[in-house]
């Protein structure tokens, strides 16, 4: 009885997710054995929160990760609107659909958990590099060469491996180069607990943020949600202008994203004026700023080749697709052009 080998690079929500979807599909009478390869030595927080829509929810509880993801993440009743100026409620978006909103490295986390107890025809390998990918003479196997000299064979590849895919960029379409944007998500988190006083208020004095809000007028859009079922915790989002970039390598972002005071700063005084209280004082107190460079990828291009298949980021990207809503008029503290902030989701 032959066994079936997959290959995944990744193992972030689709590579994991892909592992856990295909080990379903292991039988007695046709069994399959996966191998999931990261680059990463271990999980990394990448990313901020995210939300999730009843479909992700069902496809989640479909692997058996959705009661963990429910544990570590909140239910959203709506996406809140607010003005800018007046400081009021102008509407709510997707209200009453079942969805929640958790942390990237949570749903990792519950992909994860699922796969260590539940999915034995997975390996997962830490610290993978890929130096090679190679399909084997009659092409009815496809090769791995690893950083290090290891070589893997199996019978499909699924590049689930993000926006710097080495199954793309080696094998399936090294002549699409990603595009860097000019833009860089900034995330920042505010411990409540931290300071007990701060809150924001609509225009009339009710609470500005139940679950998730987005703040939006002249001088740009702020995201403000929880994430976690203590509720101790805001994560604010925002968009900065990042034109120019040394190298890609994470170090790099981690060095801009070095400059705390300077975010906060700029963050700050694009809402110093606005209607809805408590702006300010938030982001003052919002630490922990991470940046995260936005590429994209041009359109048309190949998402397979082969016994090699491309998932996720790896074959469409993420794209910015927020029109800018504001001009900045203030000249910024720190290296990076003003801040432009989309209208978030």
């Amino acid at each position: 009885m032959a066994i079936a080998k997959v290959l995944i690079l990744g193992a972030g929500p689709a590579g994991l997710s892909a592992a856990l979807a295909l080990s379903k599909l292991s039988t007695d009478a046709e069994p399959l054995e996966i191998h999931v390869f990261e680059l990463r030595s271990q999980p990394q927080p990448i990313g901020s929160s995210v939300n999730l829509t009843p479909l992700a929810l069902r496809y989640l509880d479909h692997l058996g990760a959705g009661a963990g993801l429910r544990r570590r993440g909140v239910p959203v009743r709506a996406i809140d609107i607010v003005s800018f100026r007046s400081g009021r409620q102008l509407g709510s978006m997707w209200g009453g659909v079942d969805a929640m909103r958790a942390r990237r490295a949570d749903v990792v986390e519950a992909l994860l958990e699922v796969l260590r107890e539940n999915a034995p025809a997975v390996c997962l390998r830490m610290g993978m590099r890929v130096v090679a990918i190679r399909e084997k003479s009659g092409g009815d196997k496809v090769s791995l060469e690893f950083e290090g000299g290891e070589v893997v064979d199996g019978d499909l590849l699924l590049g689930c491996d993000g926006l710097h895919s080495a199954a793309r960029t080696l094998y399936v379409d090294p002549h699409r180069p990603k595009t860097y944007t000019g833009s860089a998500v900034a995330h920042g988190l505010a411990r409540l607990q931290a300071a007990e006083k701060i809150s924001l208020r609509l225009s009339d004095g009710r609470p500005a943020l139940r679950d998730t809000t987005v703040v939006v007028g002249g001088r740009g859009a702020l995201l403000a949600t929880y994430f976690e079922p203590s509720r101790e915790t805001v994560c604010l989002t925002a968009v900065a202008n990042v034109p120019e970039v040394v190298d890609e390598s994470v170090d790099s972002w981690r060095t801009l994203a070095g400059d705390q005071d300077a975010i906060k700063r700029d963050v700050g005084e694009l809402f110093r004026t606005s209607g809805v209280e408590g702006i300010v004082e938030l982001v003052e107190n919002c630490d922990r700023w991470s940046l995260l460079p936005v590429y994209t990828l041009p359109l048309e291009g190949a998402w397979h080749k082969g016994r090699v298949l491309l998932l996720g980021d790896a074959a469409h990207a993420v794209r910015l697709s927020f029109p800018s809503v504001f001009s900045v008029t203030h000249q910024p503290s720190f290296r990076y052009q003003p801040l432009q902030i989309p209208q978030l989701i």
